[in-house]
Parts: structure tokens; sequence; C-alpha cells
């Protein structure tokens, strides 16, 4: 999905982890923008089995996401 990032045209990407019940064990969403010269990547996730840096639920990590999504737009790069 195209968005903006900072004043940067960018992309967000990620995948999901669901097991056959339709389970989501892991959920990982990802930004990129490249500016000729630097290539920015942003990541967060729900992955409770991460030691650091993930959201230990994906309620949270959903509820997180569209504010994620309006900081990227403000960064200055």
């Amino acid at each position: 999905m195209a968005v903006d990032i900072g004043s940067l045209p960018g992309i967000q990407y990620g995948f999901r982890s669901i097991d056959a019940r339709g389970t989501i064990h892991e959920q990982y969403i990802s930004y990129m923008a490249f500016d000729g010269e630097m290539l920015y990547v942003i990541i967060t996730a729900y992955d409770p089995q991460a030691m650091a840096g993930t959201f230990d639920a994906l309620e949270d990590l959903l509820a997180f996401q569209p504010y994620l999504t309006a900081m990227l737009k403000e960064l200055q790069i």
C-alpha cells in the first residue's frame, strides 16, 4: 500500500503467521521509503515469542497502527 513517509512516497507491507484455525500467531507491519541516498525502514510487530521490541497483544498492534501511520507522515526526512 502506498503511504507518505515525511515528504517521501513510501510503501507499507507486512505479513501474518496464521494457523489452520485462523489464529494469528504473529504479524509484522513495515514501512519503507527511499530518498535517492538513504533507505528508510520502520517496522513494528505483534510477536509474543520475540524477546523485545514487539507488542504482546495483536489488539495493541492494531490500535497503534493508525497512530504510527500518522506519525510517519510528519517525519522530517
